[in-house]
């Protein structure tokens, strides 16, 4: 079988959780022993990726396209068809809704990360909410044959919100990005808690400041941060060296930073909001997001209190093994192949 994978998250400059979730995703399928299918990667832009797509072009069975115009054409519905593109395709595979255009008989397998935009739309930017009007999300769930949940939360608020039917969504857990080489980042302070994440309002950074944390909090994730856009390596640093990672976002529909908390042995303070429970389990000490006292006296007593942060990182150890890509491949493969036969 021929399975076309739209890959444009993977040429984002500043990755995001999605760009996260294609890279890992698509070498998970990739690295599949039993794997027959052939995968067809579409890119577009234009500067040709061949640095950014190497990686994924050393396994057998692969085959990519660039089209070699601006991404701006496929917002004014100029581009042309993406399964004709990939030279006839049996399923479409996209990894987060996007200006996706496709023949009406190529059945189409889309993942949604959050509902973001239909339970939280003040939490959005301008630019955000104009973004998510122009894609028409309502349309492509339409469009779709099935979904792909990465949390049973996203799940039920996609059925809940959207009508979606139940058994056309399948829940496929994403898991942790990959380990890497950890780069020095100098000038931080001896002790210091981290905040992973943009400064978009659903973060809820306003409430970390608000709080009395003894530490100094270091932010990393967002470009205009003080200490500017980190490469992964530098991330893995701050994050690996930290006392605890703050994590007390509005809402998410899945979140990676506790899991790479976990990873590095970190403890984590997390809000109750949307699917972070469902990720932490009990590898987190939860608080509510809208009291900055609530999230003083948690930070504070994981940071002083070393039986819990024993506890604490035991169960992100235990936590973490949850959550595989290889077995998030399997199932992804598996929702591919039903949306064909």
């Amino acid at each position: 079988m021929r399975i076309g994978i739209d890959a444009r998250p993977l040429l984002e400059p500043y990755p995001s959780g999605v760009s996260v979730y294609t890279a890992e995703l698509l070498l998970a399928l990739l690295a599949l022993p039993e794997r027959q299918d052939t995968l067809c990667l579409f890119t577009a832009g234009w500067t040709v990726p061949t640095d950014r797509l190497k990686p994924f072009l050393n396994y057998p069975h692969v085959e990519w396209q660039h089209l070699n115009i601006p991404n701006k054409l496929f917002a004014l519905h100029l581009a042309p068809k993406l399964d004709r593109v990939l030279g006839k395709v049996d399923v479409l595979f996209t990894p987060n809704w996007n200006f996706t255009p496709v023949s009406r008989a190529c059945p189409v397998v889309l993942t949604v990360h959050d509902c973001a935009i239909a339970l939280y739309p003040q939490l959005l930017s301008r630019k955000q909410k104009l973004w998510h009007t122009l894609i028409r999300p309502k349309a492509q769930l339409r469009r779709a044959r099935s979904l792909i949940a990465v949390s049973d939360t996203t799940r039920t608020d996609v059925i809940a919100h959207y009508q979606f039917p139940a058994d056309r969504i399948t829940t496929i857990h994403s898991a942790a990005p990959t380990p890497v080489e950890p780069i020095t980042v100098p000038g931080l302070p001896d002790k210091y808690v981290v905040v992973i994440g943009t400064g978009e309002r659903r973060k809820n950074l306003a409430a970390i400041q608000a709080a009395h944390i003894h530490l100094p909090i270091i932010r990393v994730g967002d470009h205009t941060g003080p200490y500017g856009y980190l490469s992964a390596g530098e991330k893995w640093y701050v994050l690996q060296h930290a006392q605890a990672l703050v994590y007390i976002s509005l809402y998410e529909g899945f979140g990676f930073p506790p899991l790479e908390a976990f990873q590095a042995g970190v403890p984590v303070v997390a809000s109750c909001a949307g699917a972070i429970p469902e990720i932490c389990g009990s590898a987190a000490l939860y608080v509510n997001p809208y009291s900055s006292s609530d999230v003083t006296n948690a930070v504070n007593t994981v940071i002083a209190d070393q039986t819990v942060r024993a506890q604490l990182i035991a169960a992100g150890t235990a936590q973490l093994k949850l959550f595989n890509w290889q077995t998030a491949a399997r199932a992804t493969l598996q929702v591919l192949h039903q949306a064909v036969y």
